[in-house]
């Protein structure tokens, strides 16, 4: 409960720099860069903490492409 509490304080925080317009684009990107790497770290350590095995594509086993 608390991670995902942090996780949405996070979201917010970056949702209002990326929507104002005193920001520049250059910081913009650097956020969104940064942010997309550390949000790949924290899906991968959620995963380990519930214990969800991994196939070998990197997904989780619980979802399931519909092709």
């Amino acid at each position: 409960m608390i991670k995902t509490t942090i996780i949405f304080i996070v979201l917010v925080i970056i949702n209002r720099i990326l929507t104002s317009r005193k920001y520049n684009l250059e910081i913009k990107l650097m956020i969104l860069r940064a942010f997309s790497f550390k949000y790949l770290l924290i899906i991968k350590y959620m995963q380990r903490d519930k214990k969800v095995p991994m196939n070998e594509s990197g997904e989780s086993g619980q979802l399931k492409n519909v092709s």
